[in-house]
Formats: structure tokens, sequence, C-alpha cells
């Protein structure tokens, strides 16, 4: 599979870098990369600022596309920036894929993630299937994505019927593990 076959790479912000950006370019490999909010970026007069406050007076809700190209990490690449309903920017840096879709597309990868997530740890157990033939691997994950759709499918109606309930992560203020700092995975009596 070439670089002509990608339609646009999605990368969160731990996929950043100055080594990053040019390999992508090199290769050809239109992308669109979420950036840290201190990320530097030159302004209209060409000073250099975080692009947190670049973006800073923008309000939650509309798009806003930077005029013409500007230089992160050692490439020129077109700026999209979204202020998120909790008040953080979503900074996008696009490169050789059409930046008008940037957000959206990068929106999607919320998606891919659930499933890869569910794919991985929630029952389907893929990486232990220790696959390394390239077409062969193709073909199971597009029966683990039909199989996880299917469940998908079937399991959001079954739990409006009635609702699942969910687990209390350690992360939660109302979990036991967050009040104590415990990390324990033991069973309780």
């Amino acid at each position: 599979m070439g670089a002509d076959k990608i339609a646009a790479l999605l990368a969160d912000r731990e996929f950043i870098g100055a080594g990053w950006f040019l390999w992508l370019q090199k290769q050809d490999i239109p992308s669109h990369q979420r950036l840290e909010c201190d990320t530097s970026i030159p302004n209209a007069w060409n000073r250099f600022m975080r692009a947190d406050v670049l973006f800073g007076s923008s309000k939650p809700g509309p798009i806003h596309l930077l005029p013409g190209r500007r230089p992160v990490w050692g490439c020129f690449v077109h700026l999209s920036a979204l202020r998120l309903e909790d008040g953080e920017p979503l900074l996008v840096a696009s490169s050789k894929a059409p930046r008008a879709r940037a957000i959206a597309a990068y929106a999607d990868r919320g998606q891919i993630e659930t499933l890869f997530g569910g794919l991985k740890t929630r029952g389907f157990n893929f990486e232990d299937t220790r696959l390394t033939d390239p077409e062969r691997l193709g073909q199971l994950l597009g029966l683990f994505a039909l199989a996880f759709a299917w469940t998908c499918r079937t399991g959001e109606p079954l739990h409006e019927q009635t609702p699942i309930p969910l687990k209390k992560r350690a992360s939660d203020p109302s979990s036991p593990s967050f009040v104590t700092g415990s990390t324990s995975s033991g069973t309780s009596p």
C-alpha cells in the first residue's frame, strides 16, 4: 500500500515533532495532526507565539482557518482551530490534505479510537492474534470491524431498554479508589 492510497493520516498530540512532520511530507502522506497548545506559530507579522495565545479570543463553536501556510516544526502547514465547549483549543495542522475538512476529519478519529479500544482490550483481543501477513491482518481487521459494528448496533437498543451499569474509574471523584488513592484491583468482600 503506497502513500497514494492514504486519504489523510490522523494523528494526536503525541505524534508531533520536526522529524515526524518532515518524514510525512517527504513520503507525500496527507495528514491532519493535532498540535499542543504551547506549539510556536508565527502570527500575521511573523512573530512566533503559542498556538493557544494566537487563537486566544476565539469562542466555542466556529472553526477558524488561518490564512496561508505557516511553519510548524520545520514544515509549512495549514492551520485550523476550534475552541471546544470546555474552553480547550483544538488545533490541527494539515499537510497535503484538504484543510476545510481538518476539524471534521480529526473528530472522526474519536470513532476510530473507540473501535481500536474495543478490538484491543474489550473482548476481541486483536493483539493476541500474532498475525504478521498484511493481507490476512487486513481481512481479520475487516471481520473484527464488522463484528464490532454489529455488537454496537444490537447493544445500543438493549441498553436503551435496560441500562447497563457503568464501572467506576479511579479518576471518577465518586469512586472509592479516587478518595483513598487506592489502585488495588482486588475484589472487596
